[in-house]
């Protein structure tokens, strides 16, 4: 229906068919309103606040648009998979049954029975250790899509400095890192100390670390200590774990007194954004850490974990000196080494679009890994790394590049 109003000329679609909607969009410089059930609009013969009567201009009743058609859904019938498949034919039928079952809300334990007596039907059989990794892969990027907004911001200088450890020979062990930043005469140094206790922090530290500070970042700033990071069997689930076990929940306690256990060195390294320098001070990430269950000032028992970030770092965030990452990109890399050079080199993303490059020994400082003498040993250590780098399309070309003194790596997006 086209209206003529105290603003102009309208047309009205009401159908009850496209459901209860409220919208307006415009097409040839004309409002369409568009009113469908429970919708209404004023017409004729009604009056206008100003006493004038609305008229009818032209009163044909049009066919809906197109473009508001929805199109239905294709459903896909499984039940014939259900029957067992023949070899070929099994994986693809086990990430499609399995699909279903998550998407309708089963457990890993409860797919897993399910996919076992299914498995019993096929020829030949899939073996048990193929099922449960298939079935784990497909929970964990459930999960992860389901995790309220991929992307998120990270404070720049925990980025780009090392404070975890890709070596096996010092994950978790009380071996310090020290790193020397020369520059025209001029040595900067970076050091992180361990607890004898703990250890340095490895890549599974990194993974709760990463996303302590996605919950931070999606809190309303300015953000004051102490802080609500919520339940362990959360932080759990945003690392894509399908079960909340007893073991579980402590790897990940560990890891949040493991990360607060370390201390940070920095001789004029760590940028302070609001003092607008590079700082010599000495602090730890986390000052304090009450876990739920324990009692607070108060002697009442909390009910989720809080933390007490230490000013440093707080301040720089408060200050919007943060980098954007991939939340999503981050967790689907297998390789921890391709992680690791996604979470360093991301500070630098957001700069240009040129290519990034970065000497062999810088890379190696910054994920604290073995620094190999032999091309052929660098790319053994890097390549599955790189390789699924630009299968996720992080990176378009990655290639190696010697120069008089040093081996260059050049990451081409």
């Amino acid at each position: 229906m086209l209206v003529k109003t105290s603003r102009g000329f309208h047309a009205y679609f009401l159908y009850p068919e496209i459901g209860t909607v409220q919208n307006a969009i415009k097409i040839n410089d004309m409002s369409i309103d568009i009113r469908a059930d429970g919708g209404y609009v004023i017409a004729p013969p009604s009056r206008h606040h100003t006493n004038v009567q609305y008229r009818w201009i032209k009163n044909d009743i049009l066919p809906l648009p197109e473009f508001f058609i929805k199109k239905e859904k294709k459903i896909i019938d499984l039940r014939p998979l259900y029957s067992g498949v023949s070899e070929g034919e099994r994986n693809n039928s086990l990430v499609r049954l399995c699909g279903s079952w998550i998407n309708d809300g089963l457990s890993f334990e409860e797919c897993l029975e399910m996919a076992l007596l299914w498995n019993e039907k096929n020829t030949p059989p899939l073996s048990e250790k193929e099922i449960r990794i298939t079935i784990k892969s497909l929970i964990r990027k459930h999960l992860l899509n389901h995790n309220q907004t991929s992307i998120y911001y990270h404070e720049k200088n925990l980025l780009r400095l090392p404070i975890f450890t890709y070596s096996k020979e010092k994950i978790h062990k009380a071996e310090k890192i020290e790193v020397v930043f020369e520059n025209k005469n001029v040595k900067r140094n970076w050091t992180v100390i361990p607890s004898i206790v703990y250890g340095l922090p490895g890549p599974f530290d990194e993974m709760i670390f990463m996303a302590i500070n996605k919950i931070i970042s999606e809190l309303p700033k300015p953000i004051s200590n102490p802080i609500n990071i919520g339940s362990l069997k959360n932080i759990a689930k945003m690392i894509g774990y399908e079960t909340f076990s007893g073991h579980v929940l402590n790897l990940i306690k560990n890891s949040i007194k493991r990360i607060k256990s370390i201390n940070l060195l920095s001789e004029t390294v760590y940028f302070d954004a609001v003092k607008k320098k590079f700082i010599t001070d000495m602090f730890s990430i986390i000052d304090r850490v009450i876990f739920q269950g324990e009692l607070d000032d108060n002697g009442d028992k909390i009910k989720n974990t809080y933390i007490w970030l230490n000013p440093v770092y707080l301040k720089n965030i408060n200050a919007g000196y943060v980098s954007k990452i991939d939340y999503n990109i981050y967790f689907s890399l297998k390789s921890f080494i391709a992680k690791g050079i996604y979470r360093n080199l991301s500070p630098l993303f957001s700069i240009s679009n040129l290519p990034i490059k970065i000497s062999y020994k810088k890379l190696t400082q910054k994920l604290q890994i073995k620094q190999e003498k032999y091309l052929s040993d660098i790319r053994t250590q890097l390549n599955p790394a790189h390789k699924e780098l630009i299968k996720f399309g992080i990176f378009k070309e990655i290639r190696y590049e010697q120069s008089k003194s040093n081996l260059l790596i050049l990451y081409k997006k």
